[in-house]
């Protein structure tokens, strides 16, 4: 029977064998396809990609190019248009003001010679008039001198002749009446002569006066004409010098606005020189700094691509070499599986000790060890421990993290319990029915009661009891009360299913015994009525330091001494 079923399992490992290598060789089939995609894939877009990158940085260079030339050419055009238009200004300017120089000078030349000129006439026509007038007083003056001295001199005649006459009267007396006759001739022609000669000095005068009038008015007349004359002449000059003057603001102002106009077109044209300068500056460092960005931005995504690439293929040669690997485990694990079932049935029942301890094990189940005698899993970082107690004596789990002791089938052979520097909150209720154990360390955790069933003599063995660093706020003995249920030795159970330390062997958690914990300080977690007999204590050794104890039960020592 044995023979078949070994020929059986035989076949269906070759069977399991034959579809794992027919999986391994279309895995292989598909890992090679999907390679060579890729790489055809990751070719093509890496040569679209050049071809773009190689299209666009020739058109944005032809760009570039373009607008260099184009704003190159304006700047010259513009240069040599201002250049012209400043030129033709500067020659308008020299020349507008080189004429209006000339004229105002000319102007000035002319008005200064009309001004000496008619001061000239004016000075001889004064000079003249004076001499005219200065002669004809001389004249008139020498006239009425004349004219007196000759007045004078018939007066003088015919005063000269009356005084003869008379001396001739006198003299000639008898002569009279001979010289009547002539001297009354005498007379009357003396008469007529100083009539004559008054008549003549009167028209001389007045042809004098009235000469002199003439020529008084006629250089008066010449005076008010020469005056006039030099007002309107001054008048003239001043307003060709106002004309002057206003003709030379104005130019200057029209010069000073057609430089300042150029100036400001000059400011304006370079003003836009400078900004097409800016602007085409700006616009080639825009342009390079895209082509730069794209070309980065293309060699990134080849990179990528290339290590996409790199990364399926790797990938998929892994994944290649994981799949050949598990399967290859797997057909080993599974041929050994068959091999230790079919021929090695009872392999784990010759493990009895197993030392785990300075690792970094989470958690332990050993439950399958069926002959586990003694388990050491101390410096770990457990949490929940799993083991069969059926042959188990001795169990260290020291400096762990354990809150959660489970046992299948209860531990009635073990001796030795080390569970210290853990975070456990009770002792393990199955420990009632290790009635052999003479050592129990429970110190160095977070208890804050110790069981009725480890100070009542129930482990009648119990040698050494190490409770101390937790947190116990009671201790209690057993006292001496009559039987109750006839002295049985009976337990019931200790614990429900609540409690992380749970056994799998039935609803039996342990013998019944009876309960004499009735002190009043017996600890309130206590949640089961424990009923037995006090029996002779066996403990020698107890350790309760470092805990929360109030006081000690007043009987301690009597018991402990039985």
């Amino acid at each position: 029977m044995s023979d078949i079923i070994v020929v059986i399992a035989l076949v269906l490992v070759f069977f399991f064998v034959v579809v794992v290598v027919v999986v391994v060789v279309v895995v292989v089939v598909v890992v090679v396809v999907v390679v060579v995609v890729v790489v055809v894939v990751v070719v093509v877009v890496v040569v679209v990609v050049v071809v773009v990158v190689v299209v666009v940085v020739v058109v944005v260079v032809v760009v570039v190019v373009v607008v260099v030339v184009v704003v190159v050419v304006v700047v010259v055009v513009v240069v040599v248009v201002v250049v012209v238009v400043v030129v033709v200004v500067v020659v308008v300017v020299v020349v507008v003001v080189v004429v209006v120089v000339v004229v105002v000078v000319v102007v000035v030349v002319v008005v200064v010679v009309v001004v000496v000129v008619v001061v000239v006439v004016v000075v001889v026509v004064v000079v003249v008039v004076v001499v005219v007038v200065v002669v004809v007083v001389v004249v008139v003056v020498v006239v009425v001198v004349v004219v007196v001295v000759v007045v004078v001199v018939v007066v003088v005649v015919v005063v000269v002749v009356v005084v003869v006459v008379v001396v001739v009267v006198v003299v000639v007396v008898v002569v009279v009446v001979v010289v009547v006759v002539v001297v009354v001739v005498v007379v009357v022609v003396v008469v007529v002569v100083v009539v004559v000669v008054v008549v003549v000095v009167v028209v001389v005068v007045v042809v004098v006066v009235v000469v002199v009038v003439v020529v008084v008015v006629v250089v008066v007349v010449v005076v008010v004409v020469v005056v006039v004359v030099v007002v309107l002449v001054v008048v003239v000059v001043v307003v060709v010098l106002v004309v002057l003057v206003v003709v030379v603001l104005v130019v200057v102002l029209v010069v000073v606005v057609v430089l300042v106009v150029l100036v400001l077109v000059v400011l304006v044209l370079v003003v836009v020189l400078v900004l097409l300068v800016v602007v085409l500056v700006v616009l080639v460092l825009v342009v390079l700094v895209l082509v730069v960005v794209l070309v980065v931005l293309v060699l990134v995504v080849l990179v990528l691509v290339v290590v996409l690439v790199l990364l399926v293929v790797v990938l998929l040669v892994v994944v290649l070499v994981v799949v050949l690997l598990v399967v290859l485990l797997v057909v080993v694990v599974v041929v050994l599986l068959v091999l230790l079932l079919l021929l090695l049935p009872n392999h784990w029942e010759n493990v009895t000790e197993l030392d785990v301890s300075d690792n970094g094990i989470s958690s332990l189940d050993v439950s399958c060890l069926t002959c586990l005698t003694s388990l050491v899993c101390s410096n770990n970082t457990i949490t929940t421990i799993t083991l069969h107690g059926a042959t188990l004596t001795a169990l260290t789990a020291d400096n762990n993290k354990l809150s959660k002791l489970e046992v299948r089938y209860h531990p009635r052979k073990l001796m030795k319990l080390s569970i210290a520097r853990n975070q456990l909150t009770a002792v393990p209720p199955w420990l009632v029915s290790s009635t052999e154990a003479t050592f129990v360390d429970v110190s160095h955790n977070h208890l804050s009661s110790l069981p009725a069933f480890l100070t009542s003599g129930h482990l009648r063995r119990l040698h050494t009891l190490s409770a101390h660093h937790n947190k116990l706020s009671a201790f209690s003995i057993p006292q001496k009360l009559s039987y109750i249920n006839n002295g049985s030795a009976s337990v019931a159970a200790y614990s429900n299913g609540s409690s992380p330390y749970r056994s799998h062997n039935g609803t039996k958690q342990g013998p019944q015994r009876s309960n004499y914990g009735t002190s009043s300080t017996q600890h309130s977690s206590q949640n089961a009525n424990l009923h037995e007999e006090p029996r002779l204590c066996s403990l020698e050794v107890l350790l309760l330091h470092h805990n929360k104890l109030p006081s000690l039960p007043a009987n301690l020592f009597t018991w402990l001494n039985r």
